[in-house]
């Protein structure tokens, strides 16, 4: 079988090296130029093909505190999925106001684990 110069070979840790498959091609390891990484299939919530997606996940942004005379008391909260803030929370009391705060999650995606692959290419 004639492998054809700049094919890409993805070893994934369980594989053999290519050289150990094509002995008679020269083989480059090119991981370094996509170093930590993750790939996925183009679609849904992928950046543009070629295009580098930041890590993400969801998490608190903000936190938030107000003080107001005395209301109606708010104790439980939902923190939101999307970027959006919770509603207030009652948090304490005194110098005759109540106390509230309130908090703002990110709505990221969260990214799978995963596991390491490397990455070679034929130059010769």
């Amino acid at each position: 079988m004639t492998v054809p110069i700049n094919f890409t070979y993805v070893q994934l840790p369980s594989q053999p090296e290519p050289k150990t498959l094509w002995p008679t091609v020269v083989w480059t390891d090119i991981s370094s130029q996509h170093a930590g990484q993750f790939f996925r299939v183009l679609g849904n919530n992928s950046n543009a093909f070629g295009d580098v997606q930041e890590e993400n996940s969801p998490h608190l942004t903000e936190v938030e505190s107000q003080k107001q005379a005395k209301s109606s008391l708010n104790l439980n909260i939902k923190v939101p999925q999307t970027d959006a803030w919770s509603d207030w929370v009652y948090s304490g009391s005194g110098d005759g106001n109540d106390y509230f705060i309130r908090f703002k999650s990110n709505g990221g995606e969260v990214r799978p684990r995963n596991q390491a692959i490397k990455i070679w290419k034929r130059t010769k």
